[in-house]
């Protein structure tokens, strides 16, 4: 992410919850302005009820004051006990509706002047009336009960009526405003989800092409590199978890490279050496093929020493040559048997510092497996995220469910109410649908890891099967080492002969008198000789033998490494 010419690092984990952030900021203004409307829909509701209750109470005052006017003149007409019942219980009746109003807050001048007034109606009929009717004065009773009965009555009920219309106007104006305050929400409602669906399409278009473009970028260095080409190189401009395993790839494949290299180089090494010291034991085996036969020649010639003693000066001094010519042979099988020792030092040395190169390679590619496996939990992660998104989702579904079930309930007035709780559940089936999408996504992102770990352990296994051959290598060379120590032991001892011997002939030179009976002695000691020089010819045998694998290894080596691009 560039921000004020800097690249911030943000990862993919901080990118989703970025997203979730803002479609939940959109979801809580929403859910704000709904709650607003719904308290303020309640409060107007609350107020139309009143009302109703209120227009109820003075239409039933007006209706029993009126049927209160009925009965009197009805006992005064026909002087029925019963209708004289009938207007006081009445009576009852308004002062009921009466009270009910006071206990819905009407307490203003003119209702209280109207109670007043009311009273003073029942007084005037209890008072002037009623005492009329009761001493059969019909005339006089019909001459006070006009004004009280005619214009004291429709007082009071026009009275009534003007504050039922008043209030029915009213509930009418309340009404219209809360349709009016309805469809201002469900425009601002409406205008929220479309603003909110295409931020959140914009993020999930964004996020995702990112995300799937660094991983189809990925996949395809990785195939180049799981096919042996270990010159690619991963694109590390990404500033999130991608740029860190391009980065951690790069190291790994310089690494494997470096490596590769170095394992090509001794292996080249290897092989020079072991031809040399194949050649220097096949010359080491024709010396000692030299020495066995000069020292058969010399037990011949000391068999016919004693018939040939005329000979023995000469003979002696032939001997006393080939001792020279043997000594100085075995001071070159010495030499070349301190420089096979020394090449194969080298070469288990060098097989050690390999071994520890790949150990190294082993390591990194396992930290980078872990790597992966921490990815794939972090999308576990998302998931589980993602999924508390889609039970929020349908929470708010079932909410807005029962929030029409109740605006049906309320009939005419919960209608606007219906239309909000609708557009609710559609925006909440359709966070439940973005949730899918993100959960699909992210089981996408976790298929492509899996992959990625496959090929890692894959080439683990390579790995580890060069560093087996490598360990293979560097026994080899100690098994060498071993060997040459041994010819090398057994060259002193034939050096130690071949002193011995030369001394022996000094002696006979010395003192050829004694040659006969020294010449038994000298046989078993050749004899002795041949034996050691027959041990030594097959010890380099072994040497050669030991060279050919070393150098046989050490090709295919070369022939597995060259298999790859680095």
């Amino acid at each position: 992410m560039r921000l004020g010419g800097l690249y911030v690092k943000v990862g993919i984990r901080t990118k989703l919850f970025g997203a979730f952030v803002v479609m939940l900021g959109f979801l809580v203004v929403l859910g704000g302005i709904s709650i607003a409307h719904i308290v303020k829909t309640n409060q107007m509701l609350s107020d139309i009820k009143k009302n109703e209750e209120i227009m109820v109470g003075y239409n039933d005052i007006a209706f029993h004051t009126v049927r209160s006017n009925a009965a009197i003149r009805g006992y005064m007409n026909y002087k029925k006990d019963f209708m004289k019942e009938n207007h006081y219980s009445i009576r009852e009746e308004v002062h009921a509706s009466i009270d009910r109003l006071k206990e819905l807050g009407v307490t203003d001048a003119k209702f209280v002047q109207f109670e007043k007034d009311f009273v003073a109606w029942e007084q005037a009929i209890d008072e002037q009336v009623m005492p009329l009717i009761d001493a059969n004065k019909l005339p006089e009773a019909l001459k006070v009960s006009a004004p009280i009965l005619g214009e004291g009555s429709q007082k009071l009920v026009v009275f009534s009526k003007d504050n039922a219309k008043q209030i029915d106007k009213q509930i009418a104006s309340e009404i219209e405003q809360m349709n009016a305050s309805g469809s201002f929400i469900f425009i601002l409602t409406a205008i929220v989800v479309v603003v909110s669906l295409i931020v959140g399409a914009v993020l999930a278009f964004v996020f995702g092409n990112g995300v799937s473009r660094a991983i189809q970028q990925i996949i395809s260095q990785v195939k180049q590199f799981a096919s042996g080409d270990f010159t690619v190189t991963f694109d590390t401009k990404l500033r999130d978890e991608f740029g860190m395993l391009a980065s951690s790839m790069n190291e790994m494949t310089s690494t494997l490279g470096n490596t590769l290299n170095q394992i090509s180089s001794s292996a080249e090494q290897v092989a020079a050496t072991a031809e040399q010291l194949t050649a220097s034991s096949q010359e080491v085996s024709k010396a000692t093929v030299d020495i066995g036969g000069a020292i058969q020649n010399i037990s011949s010639g000391i068999e016919k020493q004693n018939d040939k003693t005329q000979h023995t000066g000469q003979q002696v001094n032939n001997v006393a040559h080939e001792t020279d010519q043997i000594s100085m042979k075995i001071q070159s099988v010495n030499e070349q048997t301190d420089l096979a020792t020394e090449k194969a030092n080298q070469g288990r040395d060098f097989a050690n510092n390999v071994t520890a190169q790949m150990d190294t390679i082993l390591t990194k590619t396992n930290q980078i497996t872990t790597s992966l496996h921490e990815l794939k939990a972090k999308s576990t992660t998302i998931t589980e995220m993602v999924a508390i998104i889609s039970n929020i989702a349908e929470q708010t579904n079932l909410l807005a469910l029962n929030a029409s079930i109740e605006a049906a309930r309320a009939g005419e007035h919960g209608k606007g109410f219906a239309v909000v709780a609708s557009e609710v559940r559609k925006l909440a089936e359709q966070s439940g649908n973005a949730a899918q999408e993100i959960h699909a996504l992210v089981d996408t992102i976790t298929a492509h890891t899996d992959q990625v770990v496959q090929e890692m352990d894959s080439n683990n296994a390579s790995v580890q099967k060069g560093k087996e051959m490598v360990d293979l290598t560097g026994a080899t060379f100690a098994d060498i080492s071993q060997a040459v120590e041994r010819v090398q032991a057994e060259a002193n001892d034939v050096t130690t002969a071949i002193h011995n011997m030369h001394e022996n002939i000094q002696s006979i030179v010395q003192d050829t008198n004694s040659i006969v009976s020294i010449s038994g002695e000298f046989t078993d000691e050749s004899q002795t000789v041949a034996a050691a020089i027959q041990e030594e010819s097959a010890m380099m045998e072994e040497v050669a033998a030991a060279a050919n694998e070393l150098a046989h290894m050490a090709i295919e080596l070369q022939e597995s490494v060259s298999q790859f691009k680095y």
